[in-house]
Order: structure tokens, then sequence, then C-alpha cells
């Protein structure tokens, strides 16, 4: 008996965001700018980004102001108004068919902060008790999603009768950075907005977590940073993450003794970070396929993306015994789960 993940619940807004993303560039930034955004956009691999945010560009839209982007105050109130009814949404999915109320949720989110919030909501709709515990991992970045599949893990092999929920939800489309600080939104080209959730508990049946792992990148700090600002949160990452990520794998990965012989899970943080693990791990070229189709769907949305790839391997009929979850934040850091289909 295993801690164990029966079922993965995914959401998504309603609004296609991409399209009107790659309209706004030629009015946002100068030509030169525009046309390389243009040219990233379009190596991106990703035909949709969701946004909970509808017709941002448009004449009075949240981003139509070239010389007043929203501050800080205005996204955060967007997050407060969006971000429960989301991760509500992935929840209700999760939990569907499941006969046991959870006794711990577990949230994730780098995305935004409210208090009481998304967890006291979730908590009340769900009607999961007044006595239901809660646990939130926040401004972690991509990696939570791991995180909190980990903590979940650990409180029922620590009590094995726990029944767990596990939800994330990030609202990047909130995060754009304003033009006026003459500074490409690169990042902005692979985020968007969505919500998972899970549901764990001790079984004999289901995608079992059979241990995991956490590795730094001593000298990476600089290379990945989230932080917040009065105009949003602004995230860099180094065009270098990459060929780090590609460097150290083997060596954090060294205990895997015939990483082609598993299933993986990897978080699609963009093509090169993909492209990095097939290469790094010495992958077969189609080892990152549900990756790679999740990012073409839906983008990169942070912490929830790994869920997403989770759902979609466990909707597949046919699974290896043995498989790898990892993703990869700030630090430079990355997190793993070691899975078997039981």
């Amino acid at each position: 008996m295993k801690p164990v993940i029966h079922k993965v619940g995914t959401a998504v807004p309603a609004y296609d965001a991409q399209s009107d993303f790659l309209e706004a560039l030629g009015t946002l930034y100068p030509e030169k700018e525009a046309r390389i955004l243009r040219t990233l956009v379009n190596k991106s691999s990703i035909e949709h980004r969701y946004s909970v945010l509808k017709a941002p560009f448009a004449p009075g839209g949240f981003y139509s102001f070239w010389n007043a982007f929203p501050s800080t105050r205005e996204r955060m109130e967007i997050y407060a108004k969006e971000a429960p009814a989301l991760a509500l949404e992935a929840a209700k999915k999760a939990l569907h068919g499941i006969s046991e109320k959870p006794d711990l949720l577990i949230t994730a989110s780098c995305t935004g902060f409210e208090a009481p919030g998304v967890s006291e909501i979730l908590a009340e709709v769900l009607n999961l008790g007044e006595d239901v515990e809660r646990l939130h991992i926040g401004f972690m970045g991509c990696y939570a999603g791991i995180t909190g599949l980990r903590e979940a893990a650990r409180a029922i092999l620590a009590e094995p009768s726990r029944k767990v929920l596990f939800v994330s939800v990030e609202l990047c489309s909130l995060h754009l950075p304003s033009p006026r600080f003459n500074t490409l939104p690169v990042p902005s080209i692979l985020f968007a907005d969505g919500a998972a959730a899970a549901f764990l508990s001790e079984a004999d049946e289901g995608l079992g977590i059979e241990g995991w792992l956490s590795r730094r990148v001593p000298g990476t700090r600089e290379h990945m940073h989230w932080k917040v600002g009065n105009d949003g949160f602004s995230m860099h990452m180094s065009p270098r993450v990459p060929a780090i990520l590609r460097e150290a794998l083997p060596a954090a990965l060294s205990d895997l003794a015939s990483p082609e012989e598993l299933f993986w899970a990897v978080h699609p943080g963009g093509p090169s970070i993909l492209d990095a693990v097939e290469e790094g791990m010495k992958l077969p070229s189609d080892a990152l396929d549900p990756s790679r189709k999740i990012l073409n769907r839906y983008g990169n949305m942070s912490s929830a993306t790994v869920l997403f790839v989770l759902e979609e391997l466990l909707q597949q009929k046919e699974l290896k015994p043995y498989g790898m979850a990892l993703a990869f934040g700030p630090g430079l850091s990355m997190e793993g789960l070691r899975l078997a289909w039981k």
C-alpha cells in the first residue's frame, strides 16, 4: 500500500488569448521588438493559451493603456475574483466519483496572494468540514506542482488513513510587464492560466508515488527568478537555463538505471526545456510527447502544468510500469517524483 494519485482534474478559462496577444505585439512594441517577439511566439510550439482576462488588449481592456499598465493591486483584485472559481472547477473534476472526503487540503500558487483565499473558499464550497487541515505552498514557481504531490504523499505515509486533495491554480496572464520598461516580455510568450487538482490516498491500485527528489543547482540563482513589483510579478528566465538543466540532470538522476524504459511526466516549461531533458537523459524521441502535447494545447501554466501532463498519462490505455515526474523553477531547482503504475 502506497500513496496513490487516483484522479486528476484540470480547468482553463474560456478565453484563448494566443491570437490577441500576437496581434497586440505590433501596437505595444516598436517594429523591431515586435518582430523578435513574433518569431519567438512562432517557435514556442504553443497553439493555445487561455486567460481569465477577456480581450485584454481591446480599447478599455486590462492591458490597453500603454503608459498605464495595471498596478499589482489591480492584478491581485482580478486574482482574488478569478482564481477560486478556476480552482474549484478543477477540484470538482478531481473529486467526481470519489466517495471519500478529503481531510487535508493542499493548495499551490505563485501568481497571486489573498487571505483568506483559495483554500478557505474551496473548503467551504466543497463542504470539507470545519476541521479540514490546510497547507498552502506559495511562490515556489513551476516545481510547486511536484512539491504539493510530495507533501500529500508524505502526509499519507505518516497517517495512512489520510485523504488528500491537492489543488494548484495559476493566473500567469495577470503579469504581463509594462512596455515602458523597455524589457521584452519573453516569459509572457510561454505562460498561461490554468488550474489542476489531484485526489490522493493510500491504495494498492492507481498511480503510486514511490519516492521523490529535490535538487538545487548551485550558483544559478540569477538565471531564474520571480519578483514582486509595483507593476505585477516580474519573471526572469536566462537563455542559459536549458543548457544548465541538460548538464545537471544526469548527475541529479544518476540512480535511474534505465531512463529510456520509464514513462515521463515533465513540466513543459518551453520547447527548449523539454529538448534539454530529452538530450540530457538520452530519452527516446517520443518519451516527452505527453508534455509537448500539453504545451501545445495550453502553454506553460506554472505549477499546474505537470498535473495536466499526469492527467494526459492517466488517460492512456497503456502505461509503462514505472515513471518519473519532473519540474523546474527558481533557484535553479528541480523537484521529482518516482512513480509506479499499479
